[in-house]
């Protein structure tokens, strides 16, 4: 089905479902004008993703012992929020997870981050599920030294994964990974 929820009704942009699956942003006021004119209308923005199996885009947070906890555990919060959090918030529901962000790390028995807070991957390199994104947090690392060398696991997993079509995406010093996997 359809269903129109506004956003910011100031400047009139509505969030639109179609099939309860594609997301839309439409600027318009009318709900009949975006059914009629979809996609085509110049003022919409399609949000699409690639869904794994089960409908919901894989997420793989890649960790490294330097990591930021706030980083690593705020992008699990934020890549766990869409499709739960919205319903909850205007229902008193919570809907459906509609992504599968997952911890991943070169080896899976954990390790204390920069600020000493445990991390247990979820899956280790070699028994990661496809991605269909692929973030890496902020990590601690001194200006002054190289990292060269050191994320070679990472740096492959990182060309593996993009090679398969998946999405790079980083946050502030997580780009080092990113320039040692040949990616920048």
């Amino acid at each position: 089905g359809l269903w129109v929820r506004w956003v910011r009704p100031s400047v009139n942009w509505e969030v639109v479902y179609v099939s309860s699956q594609v997301p839309m942003l439409c600027k318009s006021s009318r709900a009949h004008k975006i059914i009629r004119h979809q996609c085509k209308n110049r003022w919409t923005a399609v949000i699409s993703a690639m869904p794994g199996r089960d409908g919901r885009i894989n997420v793989a947070i890649l960790a490294v012992p330097e990591v930021a906890a706030s980083a690593l555990y705020g992008m699990f919060d934020l890549f766990s929020s869409p499709g739960r959090d919205w319903s909850f918030i205007v229902t008193g529901i919570a809907g459906e997870q509609r992504m599968n962000p997952y911890i991943v790390a070169r080896d899976i028995t954990g390790f204390k981050a920069a600020n000493g807070i445990w991390v247990k991957p979820d899956p280790d390199f070699a028994e990661c599920p496809r991605p269909d994104i692929v973030c890496i947090p902020d990590f601690f690392v001194n200006p002054c030294d190289s990292v060269a060398g050191q994320y070679v696991p990472e740096a492959d997993l990182l060309k593996q994964c993009h090679q398969d079509g998946a999405r790079l995406a980083s946050a502030c010093s997580g780009a080092l990974l990113l320039g040692g996997a040949g990616m920048l």
